[in-house]
């Protein structure tokens, strides 16, 4: 061959092409092909070979693949073998799993040779371009990964030497047996696997071992025939195992069961199954098992995995096995919650389909997470939970070694968490535990998280919170008032004093003593003084519009030794009862006596709105509309001034304007109002308005608004000094 020319490797090789089972399992009585070719080494059907023709060859599932691998971890399209002049070509066809040449994962074109190790899915195949049959399913060296495989020279020349004999032997018997007319082309020997130990073995040894696979071989056709073909089919009346099997007896129960496979199932010469599995009438069909990677994960932390009856480690877990189509499995997960000495399972069910190489499978536990951020110095940490699993059932632990901001796992659930620390027993030197904070939370999949954070001074203190009947009362601790009810506060532990005060109720007073820091919660209903009882029974006539009688009944308040506010609340109830009987000079005398009462000045002063409005006195009336708006926090109040100023302008808006200093002039669109700050300016019309604020000695303002329909504007203005 002159220097540079390139051989092809096709001169002289047969291109038999494996296309049936009995040619992949055996290849063609007579002939085994020599190269180029594929050869499974790890996989299903270890030990296949698949013949490579001129130009490209296809690895994949897809039927009329020169290269069909059954399985679904292969895509269809999976991969391309190309002869060239240049040698052969691998390039990946866009599978999902990817193609590996020598381990490593290839993304472009890569040339390979003779021993070259390609892998696609779970199975490993080795190109095989030279006769070397003992070397084809050589085992891969452990550290094979990333380098070329090739095989030895002396291996080669040694399997060359083998096969002349092997022609050699098998010549003369071919001569004797076809006719001699007939020209035949000189076809590659194939060289059994049974010829390369030949050397080693004497004569008799070989011809007693062909009559022993002689004998055997027609044993087991005997056996087929009788038990086979001479019988009537099984009917398969059960398929299950272990228990579920119905009893056997005599020779039967003798025989050994393949595992995995039920009685009267066992296969037989050839790879048949006699039985239900054979297919016979009445049989049930087994499910086909194919190969599925299972890929198991865990929320919200790792667990160990259980799959028929094994334990297969922790999460996350990917594995491979084989299944049966469309039969469900179930898997656990076990979560081992080791802070509280706590573990759970939990199962999931699947179902393997025929298209579905990969499943996926998550364990979500119901868990939370405790998170302690700050405890206070000598105190202990102890939960009492009742999971969500098991709520009727109480679990204690004692949290030690407490890791700040380190998760400890829970189960969802209600949770009384406490911090204990040594007290003193009455000045006799002995201590004990006792609780110094308490709290119960609940943990659930809303809220999973849970932050614990103490500090000394929290021990210090305690939640209070106090209801009445009915709301509104005054709250006072040690005198002091500190809001109106309902009432949420924290105060100092200890000795308190608290006292509730309201309008026609008798006043409710109560000691409380608190040394720890656990919530307290009050609620108290109100008992009515006799001047309460006149009040109320006027607002329930006042309800039903017999107004003359509530004003009979409102009258009796004022000689039963009623507190100012008593007082103050029935002469505003008689206002509102003339207002609607139509005196509104009797009613306005009333509201006048009232709107003293700081309790009673905003109701009041509505009403002498409502008054000024019946008899058109509109200028009267604004001002103490926008004393209501400017300075009532009672909503119910603030509804109702709402709705008189809507009845007073309807259409148009009001602007209540003030600056700092006071005294400043006021222009609206460039008219200067008679007023100075703070003013009132009623009856603004909807749209664009120009406002500019002067005063003496200041730098002026100016602001544009848009106003809306029925409006009331609030513009408070701070002004600055000229600068000299």
């Amino acid at each position: 061959m002159a220097d540079g020319e390139k051989k092809n490797v096709f001169e002289g090789i047969d291109e038999t092409v494996l296309s049936t089972e009995r040619e992949i399992e055996g290849e063609e009585e007579g002939h085994t092909p020599v190269g180029p070719y594929l050869v499974i080494i790890q996989g299903p059907k270890q030990g296949f070979r698949f013949p490579l023709r001129q130009g490209e060859n296809f690895i994949g599932r897809a039927i009329g693949s020169e290269v069909m691998l059954e399985d679904q971890s292969v895509s269809r399209r999976h991969a391309k073998i190309t002869w060239t002049p240049d040698g052969w070509l691998v390039e990946d066809a866009g599978s999902k799993n990817g193609t590996f040449v020598n381990g490593k994962r290839i993304s472009e074109k890569v040339t390979v040779g003779h021993g070259d190790i390609i892998q696609a899915g779970i199975y490993t195949l080795r190109i095989i371009t030279r006769p070397v049959p003992e070397e084809e399913v050589k085992s891969l060296p452990p550290d094979w990964e990333g380098k070329t495989v090739m095989m030895g020279v002396q291996q080669e020349e040694e399997t060359a030497t083998i096969a002349e004999e092997a022609r050699a032997v098998q010549e003369p018997k071919a001569a004797a047996e076809e006719p001699a007319a007939v020209s035949e082309p000189e076809a590659e020997i194939p060289i059994p696997q049974e010829i390369l130990e030949e050397r080693r073995r004497p004569l008799w040894l070989r011809v007693l071992l062909i009559s022993l696979i002689v004998m055997v071989v027609a044993g087991a056709l005997a056996y087929v025939y009788f038990e086979i073909m001479t019988k009537p089919p099984q009917v398969a009346t059960d398929v299950k195992r272990g228990s579920d099997m119905p009893p056997q007896t005599g020779e039967e129960a003798k025989k050994p069961v393949e595992p995995g496979l039920p009685a009267g199932s066992q296969p037989v010469a050839g790879g048949e199954m006699t039985g239900a599995a054979a297919g016979g009438a009445g049989a049930e069909k087994l499910p086909a098992s194919i190969p599925v990677f299972l890929d198991f994960a865990s929320n919200p932390l790792p667990a160990k995995v259980f799959f028929q009856g094994e334990e297969l480690g922790s999460t996350p877990l990917k594995t491979q096995v084989r299944l049966d189509a469309g039969k469900t499995y179930s898997a656990e997960a076990e979560f081992d919650l080791q802070e509280i000495d706590e573990k759970y399972r939990e199962a999931q069910t699947f179902v393997v389909g025929h298209e579905e190489p990969l499943i996926k499978i998550l364990f979500k536990g119901p868990i939370g997470v405790l998170k302690v951020i700050e405890l206070p110095r000598g105190v202990d940490l102890y939960l009492e939970g009742y999971f969500i699993y098991d709520p009727f059932k109480a679990r204690t632990a004692k949290l030690d070694n407490v890791v700040f901001g380190k998760p400890v796992y829970i189960p969802f659930g209600k949770y009384i968490i406490e911090l204990r620390g040594e007290k003193e027993l009455a000045g006799s030197g002995e201590y004990i535990k006792d609780i110094k904070y308490r709290r119960e939370v609940l943990l659930t999949e809303d809220q999973p998280v849970l932050e614990l954070k103490v500090t000394e001074g929290d021990l210090g203190e305690f939640p209070i919170e106090i209801i009445s009947i009915p709301t509104g009362a005054d709250v006072f601790i040690d005198a002091a008032k500190v809001g109106k009810t309902p009432h949420q506060g924290v105060f100092p532990v200890g000795e308190h004093t608290l006292v509730l005060r309201k309008d026609g109720y008798f006043e409710h007073k109560q000691e409380i003593r608190m040394d720890k820091n656990i919530p307290v919660k009050l609620e108290v209903p109100l008992k009515t003084t006799v001047a309460g009882e006149f009040i109320n029974a006027g607002k329930l006539l006042m309800q039903n519009g017999r107004f003359k009688e509530a004003i009979d009944k409102l009258t009796g308040v004022f000689n039963s030794n009623p507190t100012p506010g008593e007082t103050a609340q029935a002469r505003y109830l008689i206002g509102s009862c003339f207002v609607h009987m139509g005196d509104l000079a009797t009613a306005e005398g009333y509201f006048r006596q009232s709107v003293e009462d700081a309790e009673m000045k905003h109701p009041s002063l509505l009403g002498l709105v409502s008054v000024f409005h019946a008899q058109g006195r509109i200028e009267e009336a604004i001002p103490y509309l926008v004393e209501v708006f400017l300075n009532s926090r009672d909503e119910e109040v603030l509804k109702e001034a709402r709705a008189l100023f809507q009845q007073i302008s309807p259409l148009k808006s009001i602007v209540y304007i003030t600056s700092t200093p006071a005294g400043a002039r006021v222009y609206l669109n460039d008219q200067l109002r008679s007023e100075v700050t703070p003013l009132i300016i009623p009856g603004v019309p909807l749209g664009s308005h120009k406002i500019r604020i002067e005063k003496d000695g200041f730098l002026p303002q100016e602001l544009r608004k848009n106003f809306s329909i029925n409006e009331f504007e609030k513009i408070i203005v701070e002004l600055q000094p000229v600068q000299q």
